[in-house]
């Protein structure tokens, strides 16, 4: 049989309960991510150590996913 550790014993980190997948819980390099809408009122991340936005990934109408899009800190498009 497999033993599991006690959760109980754990003490959780930054005041969150670790969830079933802890590698999804938080980023490991400790970066903050806030959510900001445009003018439009799409949503975007933006990770407030680097700058950089994170346009989240989308389902297409075929069932595929569409992956995130990362827009680094400053960038312009012309």
């Amino acid at each position: 049989m497999r033993a599991f550790p006690d959760e109980r014993d754990e003490v959780p980190t930054r005041g969150r309960l670790r969830g079933r997948f802890p590698e999804l819980d938080s980023r490991s390099d400790g970066s903050l991510r806030v959510e900001e809408r445009t003018d439009m009122g799409e949503r975007y991340l933006v990770d407030m150590t680097t700058g950089e936005k994170i346009i989240p990934g989308s389902r297409r109408p075929d069932g595929t996913y569409r992956k995130e899009i990362r827009v680094r800190a400053g960038y312009v498009p012309l």
